[in-house]
């Protein structure tokens, strides 16, 4: 994470070959954070206030990969709420 909404992560090595990963990104004016399989995987807050389109897989950071249930809240979750979206899903 880099704090200029370029580069969110690079989870590679936390990824299992046919396991799921359930990702969480929290994203506010000033601040990100992801969450990787409900534990916080990194944080970042923007050098200036982002006005960038959320996207997933633009450019050349395409997912190879797929892509399951998608939810976009018009609020920040808590760490408690991610935690149970996590749960819900084992």
């Amino acid at each position: 994470m880099d704090g200029n909404a370029n580069k969110f992560g690079d989870f590679s090595a936390q990824q299992a070959l046919g396991q799921w990963l359930h990702l969480v990104t929290i994203n506010t004016v000033a601040r990100t954070e992801l969450y990787l399989n409900s534990s916080l995987f990194g944080n970042a807050n923007y050098v200036s206030p982002n006005t960038n389109n959320f996207v997933i897989g633009k450019g050349g950071y395409t997912l190879d990969g797929l892509i399951d249930d998608v939810r976009i809240y018009d609020r920040a979750l808590s760490t408690a709420e991610v935690q149970a979206l996590y749960n819900m899903g084992q």
